[in-house]
């Protein structure tokens, strides 16, 4: 239902409750005596409003302008004046987030194991309700207190709870949901500070600090000279992320700490089917140069900090990157508290920095990854460098003060920076037999200070790898380098005997690769081919013996040669090959190869063949002063007839056929079988001539003439 609407962006459906004056008053009523000034300063702000693309659109902040010392919710919402909250979704719903980003394919997980803390202000009285609604129209794990995956506390981590007050709600409803539907297994830790000032924000940032690894703050103020004093609340160990503000040009504390991951605002355009279109700049996105802020140094040090239009002279320049925060392209939350700023309970479409804040931050944990600014400035993710649009600054190609390095997108993004370093296998050689398993590392050129995420895969159709000492093998796999490690072990088989290439890759490094040396297993079985062969008497044929392992490889087999009944002899080997010779007579039997307690055979036939029947015949002598000769016909008779194609030897001997060789001659028959010669001589006597002749399908054969040269004589003699 939420997917079919998400087309229709930029027309929100909530209202704005009445006149600017009456918004106001109205808001001041929920708010408890005991609030602090500050909480009723917040609502005094809330009418603010910016109209959109048309006159009967507006978007409100949600918690309006705050004086100094306190910070404002950067939650913004759409809707239509005069409408009221919607009863289903109408916004980008975290299917079409994640799909557009890339999120749903590329991470390693969701979150297992990992607590993302939402710093706010004020209480949501209704968040634990809110976040089932959420979940179960978007078909997300359920997250609950009874299940362990929401918990809620109060500044202090008690359960004494502030109170509430208009426009916080959303911010919260917002934070918690979309941490819980990016990851959607971590645990939820919503810390609620008693007021919207600093020192109370503060205190409850200390507390998600010392229980979470990822803490979102999806609020700001004006930057002070005092500001510094709190950046010291931002723990190495923790990822840390805060918005950059809604107004444009501006820079709000604490994004403009160091020490935490600045979020900007894009406009992000989809398609019909959800997936990743374009994104531009958002035009009242936050960013600009710090006032009192140093920038750290991996920001320092990135190629193009400094580049015109982006000039911050060694301070700290925000932000640092950015996702989708324009209203027009908002996203849905829930929320339920009864006469909020935005009309009646229920959906409202929400933009702001602080949309792109707590995706960030659940990303990251979705991810497992430690994301301050060394890892963001370095090639670990691929980033959308935004270049179109503007936010007061221009939208320059490489970082700017618009989008900062641009959009966490593993869709249309690319590696920012040089590579980190080279990928290689510490095996030298590996050699190995199919099916069994082999533990291999992978090595990274340097160490990093944060964990390399490594991709394996093999050429092989049977290769498989496995954590060392797995039991699970899979075509892929995902090992990680601890930071401050360069080695990552694993475990690989192959079932399919040959020379695989391994290859390891991640992101922003120099692929490494490894040939493996897979030889086939034991034979199960053998075979003898061909199979069946049919000789001719004393005809021969070559056999060869091969087995296979239990994977189907073959395997070259030195076997021992055999024959059964009266086909002639073999060369008993052992030995992959052998020649059996036939014998002279016709008969059946077998070739039979053994290895082992394996064995298999051949069937062999040897046929006879009919021999060819040949005669000579000399013609009438003639003479020519004085030479004689002597016309001479081989006919080569078979089976059917005259034998053409038939090559014919015909040797002519003085006296009989074992005198003295007087002349040979060769030629093949005619189609009737025969073939002519002539015999040339000076010397008169008696002469035998031989014609041998050979054909396919014949045995050889022979016949002979006698015939008399006479010095009167013009006939033959027989």
């Amino acid at each position: 239902m939420a997917e079919e609407a998400e087309g229709t962006m930029g027309r929100i459906r909530t209202a704005l409750a009445a006149a600017s004056l009456t918004l106001a008053a109205a808001v001041v009523g929920i708010v408890p005596a005991a609030v602090a000034a500050g909480a009723v300063h917040a609502a005094r702000a809330a009418n603010t409003t910016g109209t959109s693309a048309t006159s009967t659109e507006t978007t409100t902040p949600a918690c309006g302008t705050v004086p100094a010392g306190y910070a404002t919710c950067l939650a913004r919402v759409h809707h239509r004046v005069g409408a009221e909250a919607t009863s289903s979704p109408t916004g980008y719903s975290p299917t079409t987030i994640k799909k557009a980003y890339g999120f749903a394919t590329s991470d390693d997980g969701t979150g297992s194991g990992k607590t993302i803390a939402v710093v706010d202000a004020y209480n949501d009285p209704t968040i634990a309700g809110n976040l089932s609604t959420f979940s179960s129209e978007y078909g997300l794990p359920g997250c609950t207190t009874t299940d362990g995956c929401f918990s809620r506390v109060n500044e202090s981590g008690g359960s004494t709870y502030p109170a509430t007050t208009s426009g916080w709600d959303v911010e919260i409803s917002l934070d918690v949901e979309w941490a819980h539907a990016i990851a959607p297994d971590a645990h939820i830790l919503l810390v609620e500070a008693s007021t919207d000032s600093y020192t109370s924000l503060f205190t409850a940032v200390k507390y998600a600090a010392a229980h979470a690894q990822y803490v979102s703050m999806s609020w700001g103020g004006s930057e002070s000279s005092g500001e510094t004093a709190f950046d010291g609340d931002f723990t190495s160990s923790d990822s840390f992320f805060a918005a950059a503000g809604d107004t444009g040009s501006e820079v709000i504390y604490p994004s403009a700490s160091p020490d935490v991951i600045s979020v900007g605002g894009t406009t992000l355009t989809v398609t019909s089917t959800g997936t990743w279109k374009s994104e531009s700049a958002w035009k009242t996105g936050g960013g600009g140069c710090s006032k009192y802020e140093t920038a750290s140094k991996a920001q320092a040090a990135f190629p193009s900090y400094d580049q015109s239009g982006a000039t911050c002279k060694g301070k700290r320049a925000t932000p640092d990157v950015a996702l989708d925060a324009n209203p027009d392209t908002g996203v849905s939350i829930y929320d339920s508290v009864e006469n909020h700023t935005f009309g009646t309970p229920g959906w409202v479409v929400v933009g702001g920095t602080s949309v792109a804040t707590p995706i960030w931050a659940a990303h990251s944990a979705a991810a497992d990854d430690h994301v301050n600014a060394t890892f963001v400035y370095g090639p670990n993710i691929k980033l959308y460098d935004i270049t179109s649009g503007s936010n007061g600054h221009t939208c320059e190609k490489g970082y700017n003060l618009c989008d900062g390095l641009g959009s966490w997108n593993t869709t249309a993004g690319s590696v920012n920076g040089a590579t980190s370093g080279s990928l290689s296998f510490t095996s030298t050689s590996v050699s190995m037999k199919a099916g069994t398993t082999v533990e291999l590392s992978v090595d990274l050129s340097k160490s990093q200070t944060s964990k390399v995420p490594v991709s394996l895969t093999s050429t092989s159709a049977g290769g498989a790898f496995s954590a060392t000492g797995g039991t699970t093998f899979s075509k892929t796999l995902t090992v990680t380098v601890a930071a401050g490690t360069t080695t990552a072990s694993f475990s690989y088989k192959d079932t399919v005997a040959g020379s695989p290439t391994l290859t390891a890759s991640s992101s922003g490094w120099t692929q490494g690769s490894r040939s493996v040396t897979v030889s086939a297993g034991t034979p199960i079985s053998i075979a003898v081919s061909p199979t069946t062969a049919s000789l001719a008497e004393e005809a021969t044929q070559t056999f060869t013996a091969t087995g296979t392992d239990q994977y189907g490889n073959t395997v070259p087999v030195d076997a021992s040669w055999g024959t059964t009944g009266t086909i002639g002899t073999v060369t008993a080997g052992p030995a992959t090959t052998t020649t059996l010779t036939a014998g002279t007579t016709a008969g059946s039997g077998t070739v039979t190869a053994t290895y082992g307690s394996l064995s298999a055979h051949a069937t062999v036939t040897v046929t006879s063949t009919p021999t060819l029947a040949v005669s000579v015949s000399a013609g009438s002598v003639s003479s020519r002063g004085r030479t004689y000769e002597v016309p001479l016909t081989a006919k080569v008779t078979g089976t059917s007839g005259g034998v053409k194609g038939a090559k014919v030897t015909l040797d002519v001997y003085s006296g009989s056929c074992s005198g003295s060789l007087a002349a040979s001659g060769s030629g093949t028959t005619g189609s009737s079988g025969s073939v002519s010669f002539t015999f040339s001589t000076s010397s008169t006597g008696t002469y035998c001539a031989k014609a041998t002749a050979t054909a396919s399908g014949y045995s050889a054969g022979s016949g002979t003439a006698t015939f008399s040269v006479t010095a009167t004589s013009r006939a033959v003699r027989r």
